[in-house]
């Protein structure tokens, strides 16, 4: 019998998932590691998506090095397995029988050779996609469904805002400074979820327009934010957003700053950027039990403009 009828000219190798259900995938454009749960997100699809470059190839080139070295260590054992039991047999088969004036011997020595175990690297965010349904886990938190392609950005900032709304229903019957206290951090809270959102989908353009510095770096002054996304990607965020909503939302911002920066006491700049009317110069400032809400409500339509401004940029590219 032949070493090909032996052997087959292919073989099948299944590589194992992690203890939940994860298998690992590698970009081959950026190298960066992810893990997706196969049989999660869309059916019979033939490509991948890199989570953080948004390299987008047929998903056999997205195996790991680790993988692949598995795989390669699985073909040598079974034909190295193979080769050393076809020499022995030889080797029974050339030894001359005992008795005679002249006996020769042949020995095979070796051993298969050993297969490549690997596990799966632990990260720090486990996503499902809003749009697919696919689970995946990544570095960090922004990135693109490796199945759809869609970008998580919009749904990571109505993750945020669920979580300050549970911030606020502490509040309920709340003493005064207790109450101003929850009403302040849900409003840390909607405003670095913002800018977090905000300076990701601002990266994503950048990197569609091939910019290698940061077109708009913070988010946290709103009125500024709107300069640059306008002045760089030519992007209103505010279309849409009547003019009371658009005041109501600054002067908010300013108050998160008197709180962070000014132990919340209103000076001179809040007075001239807001024009509220109900500020005291020298007093705390006021966080009303509407205002947080209502500004979660502005802000997500400011943040859905941004991101169908960036989807659609990125289906023209």
């Amino acid at each position: 019998m032949s070493l090909e009828d032996e052997i087959p000219a292919t073989m099948s190798i299944t590589m194992k998932f992690d203890e939940e259900g994860f298998l690992g995938r590698e970009c081959p454009g950026c190298e960066a590691y992810f893990k997706i749960t196969p049989g999660t997100g869309l059916s019979d699809i033939d490509h991948c998506v890199c989570p953080y470059c948004g390299t987008n190839k047929d998903a056999n080139s997205f195996w790991t090095k680790d993988q692949i070295e598995h795989a390669t260590s699985i073909v040598l054992n079974r034909v190295s397995t193979h080769l050393i039991g076809e020499m022995r047999g030889i080797a029974d088969r050339f030894s001359s029988p005992r008795g005679g004036f002249l006996r020769i011997t042949m020995e095979v020595s070796g051993r298969p050779t050993e297969v490549h175990q690997y596990a799966e690297k632990d990260l720090e965010t486990t996503l499902v996609c809003a749009n697919c349904s696919l689970c995946y886990a990544v570095y960090g938190l922004f990135a693109f469904c490796p199945d759809c392609g869609s970008h998580n950005s919009l749904q990571i900032l109505e993750k945020n805002f669920e979580l300050a709304q549970k911030i606020l229903h502490a509040n309920e019957g709340s003493e005064t400074d207790v109450a101003q206290a929850i009403q302040a951090a849900a409003l840390t809270q909607i405003i670095s979820a913002f800018d977090g959102f905000g300076r990701e989908v601002a990266r994503q353009f950048d990197l569609l327009k091939g910019n290698t510095k940061p077109s708009v770096s913070s988010f946290q002054s709103i009125s500024k934010a709107r300069e640059r996304m306008l002045n760089a990607f030519n992007v209103d965020f505010t279309d849409g957003i009547r003019e009371d909503e658009w005041t109501s939302l600054r002067r908010l911002f300013q108050k998160r700053h008197l709180i962070v920066h000014k132990l919340g006491v209103v000076d001179d700049d809040y007075i001239q950027a807001t024009d509220d009317p109900r500020a005291v110069l020298g007093r705390k400032v006021k966080i009303f039990q509407e205002e947080v809400p209502s500004a979660m409500a502005v802000l997500m339509k400011v943040g859905s403009k941004m991101y169908s401004a960036l989807e659609k940029q990125r289906a023209n590219k």
